[in-house]
């Protein structure tokens, strides 16, 4: 097999290996904000590791990243979470 084959090869199974445990990191923070309170502190964290991911050169510890990062936007958009769960039930 092609050594540059190869590689290509692993570096889609690592990022497909990394969007999987984000997935599980987005499930989990949804459930730990209260489902409905977390989904937007949980979308906004996993997009801004995203998006580190993707510009970042360099490797860093996502989770911990992201774990500071939701504790951040839940303080920061509780309210915005609130208006969210109002006009559902509205």
């Amino acid at each position: 097999m092609n050594q540059n084959l190869a590689i290509k090869i692993y570096e889609g199974s690592l990022f497909i290996t990394k969007l999987a445990l984000m997935n599980l990191c987005w499930i989990i923070f949804t459930l730990l904000g209260g489902v409905i309170f977390g989904v937007i502190p949980a979308t906004l964290t996993l997009a801004e590791v995203f998006r580190k991911t993707i510009v970042s050169s360099d490797e860093f510890n996502w989770f911990r990243h992201a774990w500071r990062t939701y504790f951040v936007y839940m303080k920061k958009y509780f309210v915005v979470s609130l208006l969210f769960v109002e006009s559902i039930c509205v």
